[in-house]
């Protein structure tokens, strides 16, 4: 276990000066190593997976507001040619 003289020894330790040519090869060997896993690198297979909940009722959702927009100036053309074939007749006698 670690007490707090131990931890005080070492928060009071100054870090080493950065060297330039480690740090040279620390990224050059990330960059090895990045380059390595894209060569790897397969896409997952299988189909994907179904929706989730959420999205199946947004999806029905969006549906019906779209179809409600289009059935709208329908319904409206049903009712008014009635009442303006009611009309006309009206104004002919």
């Amino acid at each position: 276990m670690v007490d707090d003289n131990e931890l005080e020894r070492l928060r009071n330790i100054t870090a080493p000066a950065p060297d330039a040519e480690a740090k040279a090869r620390a990224i050059a060997a990330a960059m090895q190593a990045f380059d390595e896993q894209e060569k790897i690198f397969v896409a997952a297979q299988g189909s994907a997976g179904g929706l989730r909940l959420t999205e199946r009722v947004q999806k029905l959702w969006r549906e019906i507001m779209q179809k409600k927009l289009i059935a709208t100036p329908a319904i409206a053309g049903l009712v008014a040619l009635p009442i303006a074939g009611y009309a006309t007749l009206q104004m002919l006698r």
